[in-house]
């Protein structure tokens, strides 16, 4: 296939690859430092069958807008952004269908290192569409080798999963930033998958898809490594640094610092119980100290784990 790679960071560069070695011809474009370089997304884009978009979040609205001239008719459209748009509340793929016209959107997540998956580390994703023919389409073209992908129809789960682990991640970098040890970990990404599962399918997700890969496996890999750039953000925090300090310090965007933004927004409309999230949220943009928002979590009231029907007073 012809392939077009819009955005040229870390992940960008690593799906071209993944293109590279499934024998596809592939473009990069990088969203332009100067406007006079404005025209070379036309040239990108140019009779290619396949667009990935991966550009930070924050950008997806307007480059969608200035390829839209551009798309050829029938190009397989795959969003590998994970994220939510600020003050819009849309989900990538939501962002690419009402800038584009397109409806039909091909969704990857997972978890999913660029730098792993660029020198071919084996790696699993998911691919998801409401169309089972256009999940089938993005699978065939970009899986196989070390890249295995698997389908599913639950594009809402898959994006949320995908967004909401980045503010979780935050959590698990601030606990490492406080010298905080392995139990405190644990717990975290297992209350934390609790917290994706609830807050996810309230927000229209199917509660299984947060326990697959995009789930539990990308909040898993992100959690657990420095190699995440929204867990040394909260390692920066937990350290007692700002959060300017800690984004000027990054090789690329944590989009979990803008999601943070955007699911307190949700949640606050839907009245949600999703205490993680909001202490991210709470040490974030509202400068509260990493250490006390730590102390608000372990001091809530107790409860059981689960709900259970059968216990009586």
């Amino acid at each position: 296939m012809r392939a077009a790679v819009l955005g040229n960071g870390a992940w960008g560069s690593a799906l071209a690859g993944v293109c590279a070695r499934r024998g596809h011809a592939v473009k990069v474009w990088g969203v332009p430092a100067r406007p006079e370089e404005a025209q070379t997304l036309e040239e990108a884009l140019d009779g290619v069958e396949m667009v990935l978009f991966a550009v930070p979040s924050h950008v997806m609205r307007e480059v969608c807008g200035r390829a839209r001239p551009s798309l050829p008719p029938d190009a397989l459209l795959v969003s590998a952004t994970k994220g939510i748009e600020e003050d819009t509340d849309l989900r990538m793929s939501e962002v690419i269908a009402e800038t584009t016209g397109r409806k039909e959107i091909a969704v990857v997540s997972g978890p999913s290192f660029a730098a792993e998956v660029a020198r071919g580390a084996p790696t699993a994703v998911v691919c998801a569409s409401a169309a089972a023919r256009v999940a089938r389409a993005a699978q065939a073209a970009l899986g196989g080798g070390h890249f295995r992908i698997y389908t599913s129809e639950d594009v809402v789960g898959v994006e949320l999963g995908g967004s909401l682990k980045n503010v979780i991640a935050v959590a698990a970098g601030a606990c490492a930033g406080l010298g905080l040890g392995d139990n405190s970990r644990a717990a975290l990404i297992t209350r934390g998958i609790a917290e994706l599962s609830r807050v996810g399918t309230a927000l229209g997700g199917q509660p299984r898809t947060f326990f697959g890969l995009s789930g539990m496996g990308d909040l898993i890999l992100t959690c657990s490594s420095i190699q995440s750039r929204n867990y040394q953000v909260g390692e920066a925090l937990g350290r007692g640094g700002t959060l300017a300090q800690a984004t000027a310090a990054l090789k690329g965007v944590a989009e979990g610092v803008r999601t943070a933004r955007s699911i307190h927004q949700m949640i606050e409309k839907r009245s949600l119980e999703a205490p993680i999230l909001e202490a991210v949220h709470a040490v974030l943009h509202e400068g509260r100290p990493a250490k006390e928002a730590l102390r608000e979590l372990m001091s809530r009231e107790p409860k059981p784990e689960f709900l259970m029907d059968s216990w009586r007073p």
